[in-house]
């Protein structure tokens, strides 16, 4: 387990034995797999359901650099995990009733979520059968992992031998129980989803079931003011890389405090080609733009850029939630202003994000997303 668990080793004062080793654990599911092992459990004492809280130590081995903003993905948490030991033929009920109770604990709390039913190909040894629950995060633009829920049969009570009614049937061959685990809450992940999706211009809204936990308050506002605007830094410059006359490039900004936005919509694009930018003048944003106003004039100021930054912190595109001939402008005039580079990731995350999706679609795919509304209005292609 050393890859996978981090571990404390005691010396022992006698050099004839061996250091005592213990591992943290991973999950509350590994020492309550452990509760009744070698015993024989009668089919009436079943099924044996149990609740475990408890703080997890993973090292998250091969996960390096992934979802390592914040508090989303690190070395140790609490969480609240569901047990259960019943009947064999028992078992896929139980499955199903553990997913539908963490489906109704993040409805209560108002997390928008999807469920997938995980392919055989990617279950591991122990699992038959795995559920994942995926809550929306805004701020990436997409669903991650909030629940897993695993239905895994026999496998790790005959590791326990924790077997069903007496030792052996009348054939002589042994029955075992099965065993089950699922997430209820991952504090720190809910954390997350709670804060992006309860989030407004003015502070977090509280969902309903947690107000009597929080002293009755309903609304935990701002308390810092917003940092004002960084200055303009200049690129080239005398001695610089890009030498004399380098351009401005924008630089700095801040993430915006936005609204929870409605889960993505399903629906694909549709095939009307969007216009390309072609303008040798400071880009401009159309007049069917689904920015703001303020954000309209330019795209070459930091203000302009701040703007863009925050839509993007609301949707995974411009426009919402499918890409659109919006999306493919906008690219197309930021990217002549920035000469083809990224923008910068610490400064604006959200169009970092929305840029890196843009380039890894071709110029022909961009052409085929549909036009909005809001552009067939204003008379724009």
């Amino acid at each position: 387990f050393d890859d996978q668990l981090y571990k404390v080793v005691a010396e022992s004062e006698d050099p004839k034995k061996p250091a005592d080793e213990k591992y943290l654990i991973a999950t509350s599911e590994q020492p309550i797999c452990a509760f009744h092992k070698g015993e024989n459990l009668l089919p009436a004492s079943l099924p044996l359901k149990y609740g475990g809280l408890s703080t997890c130590f993973r090292k998250e081995a091969g996960k390096h650099g992934k979802d390592v903003w914040g508090i989303f993905r690190v070395h140790q948490f609490d969480k609240v995990e569901q047990f259960v030991i019943c009947e064999p033929d028992k078992s896929w009920e139980e499955h199903e009733r553990m997913r539908q109770t963490a489906e109704e604990f993040y409805q209560s709390l108002g997390i928008p979520y999807n469920v997938v039913n995980i392919v055989s190909g990617e279950l591991n040894s122990a699992a038959a059968k795995k559920y994942d629950l995926e809550g929306w995060f805004p701020g990436y633009g997409e669903h991650k992992e909030l629940v897993s829920a695993s239905n895994c049969t026999d496998y790790q009570s005959r590791a326990m031998e924790i077997r069903l009614g007496h030792a052996k049937d009348a054939q002589g061959n042994k029955t075992y129980v099965h065993m089950l685990n699922a997430t209820l809450c991952a504090c720190t992940r809910t954390i997350c989803a709670l804060l992006e999706n309860g989030q407004t211009p003015e502070g977090i809204n509280i969902p309903e079931p947690l107000v009597p936990f929080c002293g009755g308050v309903t609304f935990l506002p701002f308390v810092k003011k917003r940092p004002p605007p960084p200055k303009e830094q200049t690129k080239g410059g005398k001695g610089g890389k890009g030498g004399k006359g380098g351009k401005k490039k924008a630089a700095g900004g801040e993430k915006k405090a936005a609204p929870a936005p409605a889960p993505p919509a399903a629906g694909a694009p549709g095939t009307e080609a969007a216009p390309s930018a072609t303008s040798a003048t400071a880009p401009q944003v159309p007049a069917g733009s689904a920015l703001p106003a303020e954000a309209r004039p330019s795209l070459s100021t930091i203000d302009g850029l701040k703007a863009l930054d925050g839509l993007l912190a609301n949707t995974a595109y411009v426009d919402g939630f499918n890409p659109t001939a919006e999306d493919a402008v906008v690219f197309e005039l930021l990217n002549a202003e920035l000469g083809g580079t990224a923008p910068y990731e610490r400064s604006y995350p959200h169009m970092a994000r929305w840029w890196a999706t843009m380039q890894a679609q071709t110029a022909a795919e961009r052409a085929a997303w549909p036009a909005t509304a809001k552009q067939l209005a204003a008379g724009t292609p």
